[in-house]
C-alpha cells in the first residue's frame, strides 16, 4: 500500500523496531524511526502543525492499557503477541484510510461552516427584512432589518412562532396555510391576490408583501421569508 504519509516507529527494542520497519517498508509505507520518547518528540517538534494521529503496541499483554490510550486518542492498538508483526501494515493501513476519512469531513465541515457564514452574511445585509421559519412554524433566524421593521430585538423572537408578527385576526388561518407550503414548496409570493397585514410590537398594523423561499438545512426544511413594508405603495394607491 503506497501512501505519502511518513510513519514514525518509536520503539526502545532496537530488533523489533527494525522488524516493524522492514514490514511497512515492504508494503509500501514511507517510515522513520526513534529509539526513545525524546527522538520521538523532536522529530514531532521538527513540524509544529503536522497532524500526528498514532496506534499503540504494547508488550504488556494488558489490553487496558491499550484501551486506555485509544480514550486518549489512538487509533488502535496492537499486543506484541508471536504474531503482530504480520499484523501491523493492516492496522497501519487502516488507520491511515481513517486518518483520510477524518480529514475529508473536516473540509467538508469546514465548508459547511464557510457556506453557512456566507448564507447568515447574506441575509443581515438584506435590504428588506428576512425570517427563516421551520416547519413548526417557528423562528430560526432574522435580520437587522425585521428589527427594525416590527420593533422587536432579535433575542425576543428567535424560537417564537411566527404568528407573533401577525395579526391576531389572522393567525387562526396561518399555520394551515404554513402546513400546505410545506407540502408543497417551492419560490412565490405569499397571499396571492390576498392583502397582507404586519403587526408591530407596538401594536400597529402595516400592510407588506412576502416572497417565499424554501431553504433545506440539517434540520429539515424551513422557509426563508423576505418581508418589504408597503405602506408608502398603499397609500399612493389611495
Amino acid at each position: 500500500m503506497a501512501t505519502t504519509a511518513s510513519i514514525l516507529i518509536v520503539d526502545d527494542d532496537v530488533g523489533l523496531l527494525r522488524l516493524v520497519e522492514k514490514a511497512l517498508k515492504r508494503e509500501g509505507f514511507a517510515t522513520s524511526t526513534a529509539g526513545s520518547g525524546q527522538e520521538a518528540i523532536a522529530w514531532l517538534l521538527a513540524d509544529v502543525g503536522r497532524s500526528v494521529p498514532f496506534i499503540i503496541i504494547t508488550g504488556q499483554g494488558d489490553q487496558r492499557v491499550a484501551v486506555d490510550m485509544m480514550k486518549r486518542g489512538a487509533l488502535d492498538y496492537l499486543v506484541k503477541d508471536v504474531q503482530f508483526i504480520e499484523f501491523v501494515p493492516t492496522v497501519v493501513g487502516r488507520a491511515l484510510i481513517q486518518v483520510e476519512k477524518d480529514k475529508r469531513l473536516a473540509f467538508a465541515e469546514k465548508q459547511a461552516q464557510q457556506l453557512e457564514a456566507r448564507f447568515r452574511a447574506t441575509v443581515e445585509s438584506a435590504p428588506a427584512a428576512m425570517l427563516m421559519v421551520d416547519q413548526a412554524g417557528s423562528i430560526v433566524l432574522m435580520n437587522a432589518e425585521t428589527e427594525r421593521l416590527f420593533g422587536y430585538r432579535r433575542e425576543e423572537l428567535l424560537g417564537q412562532k411566527v404568528e407573533l408578527l401577525i395579526p391576531e385576526r389572522l393567525r387562526s388561518t396561518h399555520s394551515g396555510l404554513r402546513t400546505q407550503y410545506f407540502a408543497s414548496p417551492g419560490v412565490r409570493r405569499m397571499g396571492d391576490r390576498r392583502d397582507l397585514f404586519g403587526l408591530r410590537k407596538d401594536g400597529s398594523e402595516f400592510p407588506i408583501e412576502i416572497g417565499l423561499n424554501p431553504v433545506r438545512t440539517d434540520e429539515g426544511m424551513s422557509v426563508i421569508s423576505a418581508i418589504v413594508d408597503i405602506s408608502e405603495r398603499s397609500l399612493g394607491a389611495q
